[in-house]
């Protein structure tokens, strides 16, 4: 991916269920500050090429009238269904982790803040 355009900070965070294999379902909410970048349309999802450690994904990022988040499915170079919370624990994430979205001309690259 190209030079970070922005940058936008958010933590890793669970949500109220669990998988079928008993996995929290994983949300990236977004700090305010920083996504007034991004076309805010309440109440849509658009999709985005994310990078996620050396993997490829299409994901989407949500909004609503308080904010966005990085949702919980992905699609990899396949176009099979990868859950977040796999693909972030496959690149060494962790739940509670903060993370920065550097949004670049074609995508967005998730990086680790500590």
């Amino acid at each position: 991916m190209a030079k970070s355009i922005r940058a936008i900070s958010g933590r890793i965070s669970s949500v109220s269920r669990r998988y079928t294999d008993r996995k929290w379902r994983i949300e990236i909410p977004l700090y305010k500050k920083g996504t007034q970048h991004f076309l805010n349309q309440d109440r849509m999802r658009f999709p985005v090429p994310f990078s996620i450690g050396s993997q490829e994904y299409i994901g989407g990022i949500s909004f609503i009238e308080t904010g966005m988040w990085v949702n919980p499915d992905l699609i990899d170079g396949g176009k099979r269904k990868v859950r977040l919370v796999d693909a972030l624990e496959f690149a060494g994430f962790k739940e509670g982790q903060k993370v920065v979205l550097e949004v670049e001309k074609y995508g967005i690259r998730i990086v680790s803040l500590n």
